[in-house]
């Protein structure tokens, strides 16, 4: 997830060097070399016994490593101390967070409000990141209107740079592709593969995929995807160009074994 890429720094810009601040710099080093249950356990152990700007940052990280393996009653009892924080960012990361958790819980509304709330929180990539999300979640929901103003909101926070790359596909490549939703009746995913098949032979993204998938109560999944890209931005700039609202960027679904 992109999303978790962009938000798992936990600056400590004006903490003192304190043993506490050294320790939870020790947990961040645990979790970026991807030693999650030992940077849940030090940070946890951390925002326990200590207040302020340092808890709220650990149990930050806690809700963070904890969400990586897979245990979201411990992200979300995390996450909540530390989406209270008087640290805007730190309560931002934490909502965007806590919305993907929701997501995994099969509560898009929630996530839906949680991320919006994190978008608005955060600035520059996170902001973006977190929109992205939001129309993710919006989308699960049903809510499609929602869904394409969180993707305009998105789009317009990239950069000059980021509009200018290159939006050709690679074949047989790509980290992202253009999604025309995800339904629990085969039937609807192809309905909505219907609906797009002339827009992507059109723009030349090669055929309409549905993948069956599962999710994580083990259900069928079928998602509505064409198009491979090597970053979300060229995959975006190919959503602008077709112009379809009820199409999302999502990281490319690969089928189940």
């Amino acid at each position: 997830m992109v999303l978790l890429c962009v938000l798992t720094a936990v600056p400590l810009a004006g903490c003192k060097s304190t043993p506490r601040a050294r320790s939870l710099d020790s947990a961040l080093a645990d979790y970026e070399a991807k030693r999650y249950r030992l940077a849940e356990h030090q940070a946890a152990a951390i925002a326990g016994r200590t207040r302020g700007l340092i808890r709220d940052k650990a149990a930050y990280l806690a809700g963070l490593s904890a969400y990586q393996l897979g245990d979201l009653y411990e992200a979300q009892r995390q996450l909540a101390t530390a989406m209270m924080s008087t640290d805007r960012t730190t309560a931002g990361k934490a909502k965007a967070v806590l919305g993907l958790v929701r997501v995994k819980q099969h509560r898009p509304h929630e996530a839906a409000v949680l991320l919006a709330e994190a978008s608005g929180a955060l600035t520059g990539e996170n902001s973006r990141q977190a929109a992205y999300q939001a129309a993710l979640a919006h989308q699960q929901a049903g809510d499609r209107t929602s869904a394409g103003a969180w993707l305009r909101i998105g789009d317009a926070q990239q950069t000059t740079g980021q509009r200018a790359l290159a939006i050709s596909p690679r074949a047989g490549a790509g980290r992202f592709s253009l999604q025309a939703g995800a339904f629990r009746q085969r039937q609807h995913a192809d309905n909505a593969a219907r609906s797009v098949a002339n827009v992507a032979q059109q723009h030349r993204l090669g055929g309409v995929r549905v993948i069956e998938s599962l999710d994580d109560r083990g259900r069928i999944l079928y998602f509505v995807q064409f198009g491979r890209f090597e970053s979300r931005s060229a995959a975006s700039s190919a959503r602008r160009l077709i112009g379809r609202l009820d199409v999302i960027v999502a990281p490319s679904i690969h089928p189940t074994s």
